[in-house]
Order: structure tokens, then sequence, then C-alpha cells
């Protein structure tokens, strides 16, 4: 069934306010597409940066998810996948990224429901969250929003030996290097945890697994900036009457090439593999990510013309071996005036299960005062049917 969503941003004044996750205009977002500061971003953003997540207790994705503002969870315990709402639209509704590409979703779900908690949470650099319709930048998901996971290397060496009730335990080695061209870390961690009684029938869910990733960046000249990321992670999650053995394979590619002195040309390739096993049957995910684009920076305009790749293969026990292809060409830009930043953007994008859909978002930001700022945003988006449906 072909589902589409049109949403219209509402106007909002944002005053400054003490949140878990600051809107501060020094962080700059890459989640839209063209790198803004938030205070000249129309868009409702959160940032949940390193030092914040080091302050606290936090362990997981969703844990930094829920301590920020118009996000809630629903979440049923360790090895489960959890549910994350921004204003009420869930997981379904959301594009959630890594490093900017799309694959985190599990195409051989029936919603394509992501496991964000399938991450290590250590690696991460920042968590950006853009509320409100963003199908113009990403397509399909996007209704609600996107959360992208940027993950960066780290030069230091770091053990942790952690454990708490439930005979939960977790082993984290971290270690990496930099020098001027390049910098690398590496990490290996182990988690058991007997679990609790999730039903109330008197049966503990327990859960492990083991995980080993890299971060990698490159400079091989001033003018060029490559990044890798890669993680295997294997693991077991019981539940009532049966157990899940899991796979999960991701890495993502990044590259930055300047052109010349007013453009840059940036390529995201992205590609994941799920396989989970249970007693009845086994299903497989697999999703392949190539994006390209090119941005111009004049004297107001910034543009940023480009074109996606998606791939969604699932295999499972009902529905056989199925492949969703998708193809987009969109535009971006960013006016800027004395007071006011306008961010209008389009997409054209044509599904192999779904046909040809446009969308579109402006959103805007006036500066009234230095601590006062209007933003306003509308758009549309739409809901594919996934491979499963």
């Amino acid at each position: 069934m072909n589902k589409k969503v049109f949403i219209l941003g509402a106007l909002l004044f944002l005053l400054p306010h003490g949140t878990y996750a600051k809107e501060t205009a020094i962080v700059n977002v890459t989640a839209t597409r063209i790198p803004v500061k938030i205070t000249s971003s129309g868009d409702s953003i959160s940032i949940i940066t390193k030092k914040e997540i080091e302050n606290t207790s936090i362990k997981t994705v969703t844990d930094s998810l829920f301590m920020t503002p118009s996000i809630t969870i629903s979440n049923y315990g360790w090895g489960q996948i959890s549910n994350t709402y921004i204003q009420g639209l869930s997981s379904k509704y959301l594009l959630f990224l890594l490093n900017g590409a799309p694959i985190l979703n599990d195409p051989s779900t029936p919603e394509a429901t992501p496991n964000i908690d399938f991450l290590d949470f250590s690696s991460l650099e920042r968590v950006e969250i853009l509320k409100g319709a963003q199908g113009a930048l990403y397509g399909s998901e996007a209704i609600g929003g996107v959360i992208n996971l940027v993950t960066e290397p780290e030069d230091k060496t770091t053990i942790k030996l952690e454990g708490g009730s439930y005979y939960t335990f977790k082993e984290t080695l971290k270690t990496g290097v930099k020098d001027k061209k390049s910098s690398f870390s590496i990490t290996f961690e182990n988690f058991h945890t007997n679990g609790y009684d999730i039903t109330g029938d008197g049966d503990r869910e327990s859960s492990s697994y083991h995980l080993i990733n890299y971060n990698l960046k490159l400079f091989p000249t001033p003018k060029i900036k490559i990044k890798n990321f890669f993680s295997f992670k294997t693991g077991k999650n019981e539940y009532d009457d049966g157990e899940v053995n899991y796979q999960q394979t991701l890495t993502t590619l990044n590259t930055k090439i300047m052109t010349s002195e007013h453009s840059i040309l940036e390529t995201v390739t992205g590609y994941s593999n799920i396989k989970r096993e249970y007693t009845y049957g086994n299903y497989k995910g697999e999703t392949l990510y190539f994006s390209i684009f090119q941005k111009l920076y004049l004297k107001n305009i910034t543009m940023s013309p480009g074109a996606d790749f998606k791939q969604s293969k699932a295999d499972s026990q009902s529905t056989g071996e199925r492949t969703v292809n998708a193809k987009a060409l969109f535009l971006n830009s960013s006016l800027k005036l004395k007071k006011l930043t306008l961010n209008p953007s389009i997409r054209l994008e044509n599904y192999s299960s779904f046909g040809t859909y446009t969308t579109f978002k402006i959103s805007g930001n006036f500066n009234l005062t230095n601590n006062t700022f209007l933003k306003f945003q509308a758009g549309n988006g739409f809901k594919a049917p996934t491979v499963e449906e």
C-alpha cells in the first residue's frame, strides 16, 4: 500500500534554554546536507556532543535520545528493539543515518525498523537530530525527522570493566593513534546479561554480544579528506520460548575533495548486512547506498546538486528474496541575507516498488535580536512500502 504524508512546520520562537541536547551556535550540523550552524538553520535541531556523552551515565544511543526534548522511547529491555518517537511519529517514520548513510533500517523487518543499540556508543562523536519533515533531503522514512550518528577516531587508550544487576558484565578495550595525515582507533567489546523477566512468566531473557569496529581518517593532501568506519557484531538474545542469533556488518566511506576555491565534491557510501536466525526461520537484510553531490559556495548562496542510489534486499521465510531500488536527484541550497537565512530543497525520487515522487522543503531563520530567532519550516514527506510490505 502506498503511503503519503504531508507535513507543514509551524512558526516558533526559540529562546535560550537549558536542555540536555543543547542548541548552540558553535556546532555545525552535517545531516542538513549543507552544514549549518544551529542558530542559522530553520529546522528544529538538537545535538548530543561527545562531552555530554562522557559526562553522563548514558550507555546506549537509545538512552541519549530519551533525554532529548520532543523525543520519547519505548524500551523493552536488553536485546529488544526499542521504538523511537519524534513528536509522536514512531521509528518507521524516522530515518536513521550512520555518518550520513541511511543503512541502519533493517529491510528484513516488516517496517524496516532499525536497532540503533547494535552500535558501539563509545565510537560516536555526536548525535544530530533534525525534527520535522526531511523528505527533500533524504526521501522516504524521513517524515518525522532524521537522526544522524557521527563517528570519529580517538587517539587514546581506554579499558573499561563494568558490572551490574542481573549478572550484567561489559568489557571494553579501545585504542587509537594519530599523526598529521591520519588517525585510527579500534574497539573490542564483550557484553552479557542474564536479563530480567520482561513478560512476568518467571523466565529471564538473557542477552550477549561480541563487537569489533574501527574508525579511520586520512588526509592524503590538504584538499582531500577520507573517513571510513567498519563494525562487526555478533550476539544472541533470548525471548519467550525461543532465541535469536544475529550478525551485523556495517561500513561507511565518506570522501571530500576540494575541486576549487568555491567548490567541494563529496561522496557518501554505506553498506549493511544483518542476519537473524530464529528457531522458526532465518532472516537477512542488506542495504547498499551511494550519494554524490557538489557544494558550490557563492557570495550569499550555497547550492548543492546531487544524486542518490539505494538498494534494499530482504530474504525471509514468509516472502522469500525481494529487492527494492531507489534513485534520486536533489538540489539543496542556502541563501543568507542580512538577518534572514532561507534553505529551500527539492528532490525527485523513483522507487522500483512505488513509482516517482517529488518532495520539497523550505525552512528559514530570522534573527530578531542577538538571542531571539524566528524559525519556520514547511515541507512534505512520503513513506514508500518497505521490502517486506
